[in-house]
C-alpha cells in the first residue's frame, strides 16, 4: 500500500528544518501525540506507518511535494540520520553512486605500481605520474559524468 500526502499528514509531523518526525495521534496506546516517530536501520531513519515500513527521507519528499521520489531520496552531506529538507534530494542510482566515498579516502584513484589509475564508474581515464593530478582528473570526468552529484577528492582531502 502506498501512502498519500494526507494520510501522511493525518498520522504525522514532519520539521523541514530539524528532520525530525512525531507522531500526531495516539497509536494502541503505544505512542502518544508527541513521541518521535522512527527507528534507525542500516543508518537509516525508518517509519512504520499503516504496516509498512519507508525511509524518513521518502517520507519527507511525499510529505513536502505530495509525491513519491521516483528512485532514491540522496544525503547530500553523507549522513544517513539527516533527514531535513535542505540535505535532501532526488537521485536515480547512478547519481547516488556518484556520492559515496570510497573505502582509501579517495574516488576512482588507485596506486598500480610507480603511477595513479583513474576510473570514472566503469570508465578508464588514465594513468598518471602524481596522485594530486589523478584527483584533478578524476573530479574533472566525474562532473562532466554526474553534475552535482560526485563526491569530489578535492573535498575529502581537504577535509
Amino acid at each position: 500500500m502506498s501512502i498519500t500526502q494526507a494520510d501522511l499528514k493525518e498520522r504525522l509531523h514532519y520539521d523541514p528544518e530539524t528532520g525530525e518526525w512525531t507522531w500526531l495521534n495516539i497509536l494502541r496506546g503505544r505512542m502518544k501525540a508527541g513521541d518521535r516517530a522512527g527507528r534507525f536501520k542500516q543508518g537509516y531513519n525508518t517509519i512504520k506507518v499503516f504496516g509498512h515500513e519507508y525511509q524518513a527521507g521518502h517520507l519527507a519528499h511525499l510529505y513536502m511535494t505530495g509525491r513519491w521520489p521516483k528512485e532514491l531520496m540522496d544525503h547530500i552531506n553523507h549522513n544517513r540520520a539527516d533527514d531535513r529538507w535542505i540535505n535532501l534530494r532526488e537521485a536515480n542510482y547512478s547519481e547516488n553512486n556518484f556520492n559515496r566515498i570510497g573505502n582509501n579516502g579517495s574516488r576512482g584513484v588507485r596506486r598500480q605500481v610507480n603511477r595513479w589509475r583513474v576510473c570514472v564508474g566503469s570508465s578508464y581515464i588514465g594513468y598518471y605520474d602524481s596522485f594530486e593530478e589523478a584527483c584533478l582528473v578524476r573530479d574533472a570526468e566525474a562532473i562532466r559524468q554526474g553534475g552535482e552529484f560526485p563526491v569530489l577528492n578535492q573535498d575529502i582531502l581537504n577535509g
